[in-house]
């Protein structure tokens, strides 16, 4: 399980905003009979979109706060499903021993 880096967010929504924006004044320079055929509300939901994200983005800390749960693969093949590992955590099952709980997200001690 890998990171979000709150920058790299912000990158992207700055990338599809620009894209939104070029949109909109392209088609603003358009007459207005073509304005009537065509569309941009796309664009302009889309650029909303992106500046309602970048202001939520804004208030987030930058560094990870989440508590990190460890937990361990408890073996169980009594019952012949392909669902043997057990998480000492959540007691979610799963097919495979990851390195990270699938469902609560807990690393695992091997």
């Amino acid at each position: 399980m890998g990171y979000i880096f709150k920058e790299d967010v912000v990158r992207r929504c700055e990338a599809i905003k620009a894209i939104a924006e070029k949109q909109i004044a392209e088609w603003q320079t358009h007459t207005l009979e073509y304005k009537k055929k065509v569309s941009c509300q796309a664009a302009f939901d889309k650029e909303r979109e992106m500046r309602d994200m970048l202001m939520f983005l804004e208030d987030l800390p930058d560094e990870n706060v989440r508590e990190d749960i460890h937990s361990y693969w408890i073996f169980d093949d009594s019952d012949g499903d392909e669902l043997d590992y057990q998480c000492s955590f959540c007691h979610s099952y799963s097919r495979d021993s990851w390195d990270y709980c699938p469902h609560c997200g807990a690393t695992m001690i091997k």
